[in-house]
């Protein structure tokens, strides 16, 4: 929940959006003067809204990634925009923006390659500026690579998995170990974030894997509920 102007932003279920959706509401928020900002898509999950003089921006998930979209309200259709990283397994999420007037929206951003990073977003510029970056000792990202693919349950739903390893020290002519870890309950985000406790497993040529298994929230909502209202066993 939100101000700008003279309508309040919400983010609500309402409706059968079981992956919530964006609405407006008068000052006495009657329910049928709401109206839809960011309609409702069961792809993706809206999590949280701030809203600045100029623009609004809502944290989500889409496609099992953490994102962040960018609006103007007097036409939130045609000016959204999707904060766009190199990187595709990330996690990013909204920093502090306690100033209703800034034209920048502060950001954090890490990935399974890249330490934690705080970025000033400008929306008119669709630019991104690096203000401070996690110091890591004798830690060099250029070494290793990190990549989603997808793998078949016993339903046929694509269950996404995020790798990392360190280029140098694995085999392309003959396997090469793997730690796979997954968890999911209570909607619960395992996300592909940076960790220097993992390095060692890299540096010995482990590929480290995370299964993004239904139960938790990475894909909504109903990525969730599946596991409650199905079978655990789809997982």
């Amino acid at each position: 929940l939100d101000h700008h102007d003279k309508d309040f932003y919400i983010t609500t279920n309402a409706d059968g959006a079981r992956n919530f959706k964006l609405v407006t509401a008068p000052s006495d928020f009657s329910t049928d003067k709401w109206t839809d900002v960011f309609a409702y898509d069961e792809k993706v999950k809206i999590d949280d809204v701030t809203c600045f003089s100029s623009f609004i921006a809502l944290e989500g998930r889409e496609d099992g990634f953490s994102q962040i979209w960018v609006f103007d309200p007097r036409d939130p259709v045609k000016s959204r925009q999707t904060i766009m990283f190199e990187e595709k397994a990330h996690t990013v999420g909204l920093g502090i923006n306690a100033e209703f007037s800034s034209t920048l929206i502060r950001l954090s951003y890490d990935s399974l390659t890249t330490p934690r990073r705080t970025y000033d977003y400008d929306p008119n510029a669709k630019e991104l500026k690096l203000l401070k970056q996690q110091a890591v000792p004798n830690y060099d990202s250029s070494l290793y690579m990190s990549e989603r693919i997808e793998a078949e349950a016993k339903d046929g739903t694509k269950i996404p998995i995020s790798l990392v390893w360190r280029k140098d020290a694995i085999s392309s002519q003959s396997p090469n170990p793997i730690h796979l870890y997954g968890y999911g309950s209570y909607e619960i985000c395992i996300e592909p974030q940076f960790s220097t406790g993992r390095l060692p497993m890299l540096d010995r040529g482990v590929v480290y894997a995370i299964a993004h298994v239904r139960g938790g929230g990475e894909m909504g909502r109903t990525w969730c509920c599946v596991c409650v209202c199905v079978c655990v066993w789809f997982a």
